[in-house]
């Protein structure tokens, strides 16, 4: 049984942990863009990284082994601070999974937020991977003791390591099994970890390790939303899904609305264009004003204000950035305002409250 004595988690619901997925990125050419007026990559090219699994893992062992878990995970941060995120993320869910191998269940308690969660990701990966699917409601009684029913960050690493319990092949089985952990709202927590992690898997080939998107079908580029999974599911797939289009169809975001226009199912398109909202503010650097204009590209005024709101929710999650979280549903008519404000509380906290 876990020591939930042991966990030290810093509740931070990112738009990398949300409905928005985590947003791959190379840092360097996103300033570049900023700087010529652009928005940040949603993705920097198909294969995100690859680096030598086996040499990082030998490494880390060692330091591990030398120093203890909580001095190795420090030295960690500071070695790859400075390289692009598309290399941090994956790079951590190699010493999640290593906490899990030298550390047991206690290694949790070393994990913080750092470089998108992706220490709690490899380590939900390899406990669940390791002792099955009857660990889930443990690792979610620890999700809600350390965040409470709204933290939905902690879930969405569980539903990264079922894909890769299930495979990827078996997404219903990963999902289903989503029905173990407490959600209050299925656009987040475990389902939108395992529409994350199944959209850009992180390969493990025993050399190397690989982040890139899955192949799209451009006949039906709204797979798998749109058919082949229950419908409960599909608004939470739709929600995770702009991430992968701003991928494959190189962060054209004109294609992006178009794509959401096409849901027919009005719940599901409300997810589509949130969705996006959720993962503008990474795209255009956290500038508000950015955002709001990628929010403009959408192919309709419903889509631009569910977009707002959408980014609003992304900021109210982040506690530096909540004060912000008013600036996405100003400037509008009073109607229009009370709309995107209703619809940024996605979540139901009734704690969303931009005085509007």
């Amino acid at each position: 049984m876990i020591n939930r004595k042991l966990i030290v988690i810093i509740c931070t619901v990112t738009v990398f942990l949300i409905g928005a997925g985590i947003f791959l990125s190379d840092k360097k050419l996103n300033d570049a863009n900023l700087k010529a007026g652009g928005g940040a990559n949603f993705i920097l090219d198909s294969e995100l990284s690859s680096f030598q699994f086996k040499e990082v893992e030998e490494m880390w062992v060692k330091r591990i082994d030398k120093v203890g878990a909580v001095e190795a995970y420090r030295e960690f941060k500071e070695k790859y601070k400075t390289v692009s995120f598309g290399s941090q993320h994956p790079l951590m869910h190699v010493f999640g999974e290593l906490l899990y191998t030298k550390e047991g269940v206690g290694g949790l308690a070393v994990c913080d937020s750092t470089f998108a969660f992706g220490c709690y990701h490899g380590f939900f990966t390899r406990a669940i991977s390791e002792e099955g699917t009857e660990l889930i409601p443990d690792l979610d009684k620890v999700c809600l003791d350390a965040f409470g029913l709204y933290g939905t960050g902690c879930q969405h690493g569980i539903g990264h390591g079922l894909v890769e319990y299930t495979g990827h092949s078996n997404l219903i089985s990963a999902l289903e099994a989503c029905s173990m952990t407490t959600q209050v709202n299925k656009l987040f927590g475990c389902t939108s970890g395992v529409f994350m992690e199944y959209n850009t898997p992180t390969i493990f080939t025993g050399v190397n390790v690989t982040q890139k998107p899955r192949k799209l079908d451009r006949n039906n580029p709204h797979y798998p939303c749109n058919a082949a999974i229950p419908e409960e599911y599909r608004s939470s797939c739709y929600y995770e899904i702009s991430a992968w289009w701003g991928a494959v169809f190189n962060r054209d975001y004109e294609k992006i609305g178009a794509l959401c226009e096409e849901v027919a199912n009005k719940e599901q398109q409300e997810a589509c264009y949130m969705g996006f909202g959720g993962v503008a503010p990474p795209s255009a650097n956290y500038d508000v004003g950015k955002t709001i204009r990628l929010c403009e590209k959408m192919p309709s005024f419903d889509g631009e204000l569910l977009c707002r709101a959408g980014a609003s929710w992304v900021y109210f999650s982040i506690p530096e950035k909540r004060s912000q979280a008013t600036l996405f549903c100003e400037g509008l008519t009073e109607e229009n305002s009370k709309y995107c404000v209703q619809k940024s509380d996605i979540l139901g906290t009734g704690e969303i409250n931009l005085d509007i």
